[in-house]
């Protein structure tokens, strides 16, 4: 089914092709990109398609969709876009500030939540979020992690613990700090956040763009013997 959403096609057109199973390696280089941009105008003020503009159109904005799939879940996120389509294969969708406000609201209705946070910092704003663990307790059975964002986003994350023994997978809501404690039955040895490549962050990549993709040598993060990886 064809939909025209203006200029927000090329968003989407992103977004859809990075469905056919990219690897984590692709997913860096993505979010390197998106990293990339010296243009600070929010995807909202885009008029029309620009070198200047392309990354933050094209790259955020593919990013941001698959930032909202994690948001809300695969089931509701996808049911959501068959909603759009249906709704903006009749009707006219080329007004950048309608169709957002129309994507959020039909998002939000099939979801049951608010969303209008979530526009406001991908869609409103140009930024990117800095995740962090700003400082870690290790017990016998536990681990308690302190992480932050100083950048003023409201994100879910993910957090990945690597232990002697197990992974453990957890999910928080994020904003500004929030702290997360986990009993483990081995050693931990390491903490990744954003383990999946969900949401792009500053520090997120292993590579630079400088006319090519460059990899670069990350510092290593260590808190008492524990390694901190933000991906």
């Amino acid at each position: 089914m064809y939909a025209n959403l203006g200029i927000l096609n090329e968003p989407f057109a992103v977004y859809t092709s990075s469905l056919y199973s990219l690897s984590p390696e692709q997913l860096d280089k993505w979010e390197a990109l998106c990293l990339s941009s010296k243009d600070e105008t929010p995807i909202s003020k885009i008029k029309t398609v620009n070198r200047d503009q392309f990354i933050n159109l094209y790259y955020r904005g593919g990013f941001a969709l698959r930032s909202l799939q994690f948001v809300i879940g695969n089931e509701t996120f996808f049911k959501g876009l068959r909603k759009l389509l249906k709704v903006c294969h009749v009707k006219n969708c080329t007004d950048m500030d309608k169709t957002l406000n129309l994507i959020r609201e039909i998002f939000e209705n099939i979801s049951g939540q608010r969303l209008d946070w979530f526009f406001k910092e991908w869609f409103y704003t140009a930024d990117y979020p800095n995740f962090t663990v700003s400082s870690l307790k290790l017990t016998q059975s536990s681990l308690t992690l302190n992480i932050t964002e100083n950048k003023g986003f409201a994100m879910p994350l993910e957090v990945e613990i690597i232990t002697s023994k197990e992974n453990i997978t957890k999910r928080i809501f994020l904003n500004g700090s929030s702290v997360l404690s986990v009993e483990t039955e081995g050693k931990p040895l390491m903490v990744i956040l954003d383990p999946h490549d969900w949401v792009v962050n500053v520090n997120g990549s292993a590579y630079r763009v400088n006319w090519e993709f460059e990899k670069t040598e990350r510092k290593e993060k260590w808190i008492d013997g524990v390694k901190i990886v933000i991906n």
